[in-house]
């Protein structure tokens, strides 16, 4: 079956709460920041998912991401209730969150012309073990697209494996679905060291897609380290798996095959630069695209925090 919709990250994506900031690819650069406190924070999950007291130093989070899109600065703000998020609002959308004791249970992305909804499922130690998200995309006045997105996370001791299926549908018509698998490394302290994805296409040439992803960290704070639920989704979509705050770089090779056959591959890095507040917490991440000895400079967030 031909997919309709071969690029998931342009229509409501993961990061469907970040624009465009500056250049644009900034699409996906909050999400780099909303990486930070899970990355750490996943460090002492060991079945904890249960917060009986708050700390002074638990208590900072943050508030306040900005960015330029278009010439145009974007604020988005961050509310709580304690320190579980309710909601992030920008001029342009609010994105809603739902816990279930100290679980985030539900997400609901409000836009002015999408919208997406993900409900979240997990064991009884916390991990994250399904997630059901919808789509909607409302173009001109007759056509409305719809990805239903249907994931599965098994664990082991040094590996989650992640199974998901698209499908699209335009105007509740049926167009076709694709499918991927991602594999997460961790490391003695359950930090994430890599990932590989493989996806697959039937009816194409490359019929197999390969990006393998490998991350290095410093040892600062992650700017979300503080929220309650944010450590238990580090592997959703919405998260996503791009990181900041605590990430020095990220080297990634992509290699496309037909046949079992490489017929292409690349490398490129990205390369983070954090400014730190006196609490080790980052108030500035600017990301380089590093490929072939040239580095170019493709996003900058400032980070506010509530103490």
């Amino acid at each position: 079956m031909k997919i309709i919709y071969k690029n998931k990250v342009n229509f409501i994506n993961l990061s469907y709460f970040c624009l465009n900031f500056k250049f644009n690819d900034m699409r996906h650069f909050f999400i780099l920041l909303f990486i930070c406190s899970i990355f750490t924070a996943c460090n002492n999950r060991d079945n904890d998912t249960t917060i009986t007291s708050i700390s002074e130093e638990q208590k900072i989070l943050p508030i306040r991401f900005s960015g330029e899109q278009n010439g145009e600065i974007i604020v988005r703000n961050f509310n709580y209730t304690g320190n579980k998020l309710t909601n992030i609002t920008d001029k342009y959308s609010k994105t809603i969150f739902n816990y279930n004791n100290d679980l985030i249970s539900n997400i609901k992305f409000l836009g002015i012309d999408n919208q997406r909804e993900i409900n979240f499922t997990y064991d009884n130690n916390g991990n994250l073990i399904k997630e059901i998200s919808v789509e909607e995309e409302v173009i001109g006045t007759n056509t409305k697209r719809k990805i239903v997105t249907d994931i599965t996370y098994t664990h082991n001791s040094s590996t989650i494996t992640k199974n998901e299926t698209a499908k699209y549908y335009t105007n509740d018509s049926f167009n076709g679905e694709d499918s991927s698998t991602t594999v997460f490394t961790l490391d003695s302290d359950k930090k994430i060291i890599s990932k590989v994805r493989t996806s697959k296409s039937e009816h194409s040439n490359p019929d197999t897609y390969k990006t393998t992803t490998i991350y290095s960290y410093s040892h600062h704070n992650p700017s979300f380290k503080n929220i309650a639920g944010f450590k238990n989704i580090v592997y959703s979509s919405f998260i996503g798996l791009s990181l900041s705050g605590n990430i020095v770089s990220e080297e990634i090779t992509q290699e496309n095959s037909f046949q079992n056959v490489i017929v292409s591959s690349s490398t490129h890095k990205l390369i983070y630069e954090n400014t730190f507040n006196k609490d080790n917490y980052p108030t500035k991440t600017i990301r380089y695209y590093s490929e072939n000895n040239q580095k170019t400079k493709k996003a900058e967030v400032s980070i506010d925090y509530n103490k």
